[in-house]
Formats: structure tokens, C-alpha cells, sequence
């Protein structure tokens, strides 16, 4: 009789230490990216990148841990060489999403596609969006030097609506330097 308790009791003590484990759990990841080239150039020659010209010098992206995909938003400003503190300043907004693909420990690449809007912030001019609202196509690479830090660089194909139809490509000469953090999450 004591042994069927004590069986009894080991299996119900194993059967309800298991079974509160309902809840899933997932990180999501946080990664914040700066374009440094601005600053890189000041002690080493990039070649002829503009600097005024960063489309996006920030970077945010929210990954799913276990996920291949990501949402982007990109900030950033182009500004007028010519005159500086004139209207001819242009705000940069991107929103988009990116599949990344892992091509070993270290390194990995992504593609993806951002909508953008160019808006001027002197909104009683004319024209408040600068060079149009448009789209565009990414590709990039990232160096992964820990679970927190990363570099990347990537390269775009836009096409824009504003003052006509343009597009452009952008090779890879901005190099962002990436911080990650994690956050875990209950279903």
C-alpha cells in the first residue's frame, strides 16, 4: 500500500510540474541601425558619397526570433548643400519588410521592398512632398560580430513619383552599424 502512494504521488507531483508549461514563448528582436559613413569619412576616403544625401540614416527593424522576416522603418534627411538653413531640406520616411537568409555563422544577406515618402518640412511651400512618394527594392548584407552588434550595408533600386517620374540605384557605400535587443514574449 505505502508503494502505491508513493507512485501515485510522483505521478501526480511530475504530471503537474509539466503541465504548467501552457504558455509559448518568443523573443522578439529589436535591431537599431546608424549609418555611419558621415562619420567614417572624416578619417578615410569612401570615394564620392555624398554625405548630405542620407536617404537613411536611421534604421529600426522588429524581427520574430525563428522568423526569416522583418519590418523596416528608415528615417533620415536630404539636405541642400547650397543652402542649408533654406527650405530645400527633405524629410525621408521608409516603410517596408525584408526576408533574410543565413550564408553562415557570421554573414547573412536579405532582400525586401520599402514605400517612401520625400516630404519637405516647411509645409507652406508648394510642393510639400520634395522628390515624391515612390518605392523600392533592397538588397544587403550583415556581418554579424555578436548576438548584439552587426554591420550591414545594402543597395536599392527606387523608382519615385514627385517632380516626374525617377529612379535610381543606390550602390552599397552606406555602411550602418547595428544594436540588437531582445525581448521575450508570452502567448
Amino acid at each position: 500500500m505505502k508503494t502505491l502512494q508513493v507512485i501515485f504521488f510522483a505521478l501526480f507531483f511530475c504530471s503537474y510540474s509539466y503541465g504548467q508549461t501552457d504558455t509559448l514563448s518568443v523573443y522578439k528582436i529589436r535591431e537599431y541601425g546608424v549609418n555611419t559613413t558621415p562619420f567614417l569619412q572624416q578619417f578615410i576616403s569612401i570615394g564620392d558619397v555624398a554625405t548630405n544625401n542620407i536617404s537613411r540614416a536611421f534604421m529600426y527593424k522588429r524581427i520574430k526570433a525563428g522568423k526569416r522576416r522583418a519590418l523596416r522603418l528608415g528615417l533620415g534627411l536630404i539636405i541642400d548643400e547650397n543652402s542649408f538653413f533654406q527650405e530645400n531640406q527633405i524629410v525621408h520616411i521608409s516603410l517596408g519588410g525584408e526576408s533574410r537568409r543565413k550564408i553562415n555563422e557570421n554573414w547573412s544577406y536579405y532582400f525586401g521592398y520599402d514605400g517612401f515618402v520625400n516630404a519637405r518640412p516647411n509645409f507652406s511651400a508648394d510642393d510639400i512632398f520634395g522628390n515624391g512618394i515612390g518605392a523600392d527594392m533592397v538588397l544587403g548584407v550583415i556581418f554579424q560580430m555578436n548576438k548584439y552588434l552587426s554591420l550591414s550595408t545594402e543597395t536599392t533600386v527606387a523608382a519615385s513619383i514627385g517632380d516626374g517620374f525617377t529612379w535610381k540605384i543606390t550602390p552599397p557605400l552606406a555602411l550602418y552599424f547595428n544594436f540588437r535587443t531582445f525581448k521575450k514574449t508570452y502567448y
